[in-house]
């Protein structure tokens, strides 16, 4: 994969390693093009500490969105929330636009929509497409210059206005689905507490549920089960936190809320065929 970026207040680095990526902490907004030369797939994966926009410049593939399938062709535009998650199957060839974007950057209207709603897909053609891709060249040349405030400032009119423009096309296909509140309470109450005790049975008292019907909840809006998401936030950061610090991984285990060192070894490895020693120091070549 060949890679262009434009860095908006983040470290430089940016690895592609299926469902526990490395992602940089997204102070603003970090804009990106991406190259495809080979067929790629990327498993089922979130983006819970930022938004997405994801959009197809060229090439073909596959995307699997909330449990549907999409083809991904050129005009196809994707937003990604924290309740989002997605696989996605490239052939052959793609290039993309990926916007990152810190949720405290945007106007507070627009985050309350994005936190109340998902599946927000559609595909731009003719006029509109247009349209968007000058916003996109416009959002590179801005990203270019930060310390310039005005560039901030235009920086954001730009995704505020890409993020509306792609809710009013989806809307017109009635794609847009309400997110169950309880979903929303859920996966905010996770992340905010990755490091204590999470069983399914603690947090469903916590919201005053039985544990089996959280269970059902979470397979139904989510795509996966509790446990099975639980353990794949925790090594989204410990595999951040293994990459980016120089801390023990008794610490991360820690830090990431699992019950021992043992058992932390132990998930990692069945996700990543590798110890999370050898994950540091492949990824810090």
């Amino acid at each position: 994969m060949n890679k262009e970026e434009k860095l908006v207040k983040m470290p430089s680095y940016s690895h592609h390693n299926g469902i526990n990526s490395i992602v940089p902490e997204v102070e603003k907004f970090h804009v990106s093009n991406q190259l495809y030369n080979k067929s790629i797939s990327f498993p089922i994966h979130w983006h819970d500490n930022y938004l997405e926009i994801q959009l197809v410049l060229d090439g073909s593939g596959t995307e699997i969105f909330n449990e549907a399938e999409y083809t991904m062709e050129k005009g196809h535009i994707t937003i990604l929330s924290y309740t989002d998650f997605h696989s996605v199957d490239i052939k052959e060839y793609m290039k993309l636009f990926k916007i990152n974007i810190s949720y405290d950057f945007l106007d507070s209207d627009i985050r309350a929509y994005l936190t109340e709603n998902n599946n927000i897909h559609c595909k731009f053609t003719g006029s509109d497409l247009d349209y968007i891709i000058t916003l996109s060249n416009k959002l590179l040349k801005y990203s270019e210059d930060t310390d310039n405030p005005i560039s901030l400032m235009a920086g954001k009119a730009i995704i505020s206005t890409m993020i509306t423009e792609t809710i009013r096309q989806s809307l017109k296909n009635s794609d847009i689905k309400k997110k169950p509140r309880q979903i929303q309470s859920l996966i905010q109450y996770i992340n905010k507490n990755l490091s204590h005790e999470l069983s399914l049975e603690t947090v469903a008292a916590h919201f005053g549920i039985s544990a089996n019907y959280l269970g059902k909840l979470f397979k139904k809006h989510v795509g996966v089960s509790y446990n099975e998401y639980l353990n794949r936030i925790r090594l989204k950061y410990a595999c951040s936190l293994i990459v980016s610090s120089n801390i023990s991984m008794k610490e991360i285990a820690h830090c990431c809320g699992f019950s021992s060192l043992e058992y932390f070894y132990y998930v990692f490895k069945k996700y990543n065929n590798i110890t999370p020693l050898q994950y540091r120091d492949k990824n810090r070549k």
